[in-house]
């Protein structure tokens, strides 16, 4: 952990990016370049529904300055420039979005070893003022977080947020919506040798009294490859696994399930599951290719591989069937039979006891 309480941003920050980073439920694509002079080329296409949204960003450092800019296809040009330690624990951050006039905003964010203070206005006759302060130190800190309407008079948002490290925990408990809301979460770091972390985030509503629970989990399998797990008191799994094929090259894939639809043999659509790539066009050697990765880094080739397929009920139909096969490997040939999800006895192949994954699927189409 660095010196100081940092930004009130960063209260609670450990914990939301373990249960909501990377995650992804709408078709989202990304490639990133680096050319060799330092600079960075992004295109980004999502599918949200019917529409189909895309933007093309750059960014470029010279010595302090970055200078980011974007365009997406509702042809409006983001532009940010940040300029770090123009004086000693300070950064500066000018923003704009063309043709929008009323976009510009400038931030400055200050860091001391026992404070931290960030502020922003906009650059109209009537802006937005956002301020937020924390004091304290690395290991206990206090903070606020609040907008002020200047052409109404009124505050716009008003949180406050507390904080305490120590060594591998993190905890902070937040007063948010002007006191409507209270979260409380944790982040601990079980295995920094494999990245293994837990935690949880606890909502409160006042004014509906309703109760949010999430938990989650992280597991680093190797030095590239890394997955994630959460859910939340609604029912609602998610999943991502994500592999740097290269150098800062990422694939990552992420799905989200609502086991309460599940129960209630619902359609497969997107009110009930979204995932971030889609699933159906995924083809057979890669779901094998995958898990058997999967299964190898956790070490339980020598048990049983499984394979879960997701096949159309009938030809054109939304609606999934969805089989689980063992496949063992060949050292327990003769040990025991591989199985599917109902217990039914496989007929075994000629001169071969091992259920493949070729196998495991035309036995799906048989019983869909």
């Amino acid at each position: 952990m660095g010196k100081g309480p940092g930004l009130y941003s960063d209260i609670g920050k450990r914990a939301r990016d373990l249960l909501y980073k990377d995650y992804q439920s709408d078709h989202k694509f990304t490639v990133t370049t680096y050319t060799s002079g330092g600079v960075a080329i992004s295109s980004t296409g999502v599918k949200k529904g019917e529409v189909f949204l895309a933007d093309v960003s750059t960014q470029l450092k010279n010595n302090n300055i970055t200078t980011d800019v974007k365009v997406d296809t509702n042809s409006n040009v983001h532009t940010t420039i940040t300029i770090d330690e123009p004086a000693p624990g300070l950064k500066t951050i000018f923003s704009f979005r063309v043709p929008d006039q009323r976009s510009g905003k400038v931030e400055l964010l200050y860091q001391h070893e026992y404070a931290g203070i960030s502020t922003g206005i906009g650059l109209t006759a009537s802006p937005i003022v956002n301020f937020s302060g924390v004091v304290g130190n690395d290991k206990l800190s206090l903070g606020t977080d609040l907008s002020f309407d200047t052409a109404s008079g009124n505050l716009t948002k008003l949180n406050a947020g507390l904080s305490y490290t120590h060594s591998d925990l993190i905890a902070a408990l937040t007063l948010n919506d002007k006191g409507d809301a209270v979260t409380a979460s944790y982040y601990h770091l079980v295995s920094p040798l494999s990245n293994t972390a837990v935690g949880a985030e606890l909502s409160h509503s006042f004014s509906s009294n309703e109760n949010t629970l999430t938990i989650g989990t992280q597991h680093a399998l190797d030095h590239l490859t890394s997955v994630k797990a959460r859910v939340n008191n609604y029912g609602r799994t998610s999943a991502l696994i994500q592999h740097e094929w290269r150098p800062k090259s990422l694939f990552t894939i992420s799905g989200e399930v609502d086991t309460r639809a599940i129960e209630k043999n619902v359609k497969i659509d997107q009110d009930h599951h979204s995932f971030g790539i889609n699933v159906k066009n995924w083809p057979q050697w890669f779901v094998v290719w995958l898990w058997r990765k999967l299964t190898y880094h956790m070490q339980l080739r020598a048990a049983a591989v499984v394979t879960v397929l997701f096949l159309p009920a009938r030809p054109s139909s939304s609606q999934f069937v969805t089989g689980v096969c063992l496949t063992f490997p060949s050292s327990q040939i003769g040990q025991s039979s591989p199985v599917d999800e109902d217990k039914t006895a496989p007929s075994p192949a000629a001169g071969n006891a091992v259920l493949t994954g070729l196998d495991c699927r035309e036995r799906m189409k048989k019983r869909a």
